[in-house]
């Protein structure tokens, strides 16, 4: 059991961990919120997210950390990018718009967030 998220992640790797989150994207596009919910109220997936976009540490003990880390860095040198088909890409946009949903700071560290919440904003108008 993966405490950062209290999902199963079988391998551990960021495929594995994409693959989950992509499954929780699934369930919301059926409109079961319920697992997506619950992650959101206990903060951790943000909690996650913003403490591996700041982290720097090769060694960080914090709970999936490398793996979040590991999709940061491969949106930065992907080529194919999510618009071209990238899984990897589109999960991790993903869970930067699963962020700005829920973040109100207008100086929000966490790469790309306020461009989505702008992306967000217009498309609400």
């Amino acid at each position: 059991m993966n405490t950062a998220f209290d999902l199963v992640i079988r391998d551990g790797s960021a495929e594995d961990m994409a693959a989950e989150i992509m499954g929780l994207h699934a369930e919301c596009l059926e409109e079961n919120f319920g697992k997506i919910t619950l992650l959101r109220e206990k903060g951790k997936m943000n909690d996650l997210l913003m403490h591996a976009s700041q982290c720097r540490s090769a060694r960080c003990r914090y709970p999936n950390c490398r793996k979040v880390k590991g999709l940061f860095r491969h949106g930065m040198y992907c080529r194919t990018r999510a618009s071209g088909g990238c899984v990897l890409c589109k999960k991790m946009w993903y869970l930067i718009q699963f962020h700005a949903r829920a973040c109100n700071k207008s100086d929000c560290k966490l790469p790309r967030c306020s461009d989505v919440k702008e992306h967000l904003k217009r498309l609400q108008q």
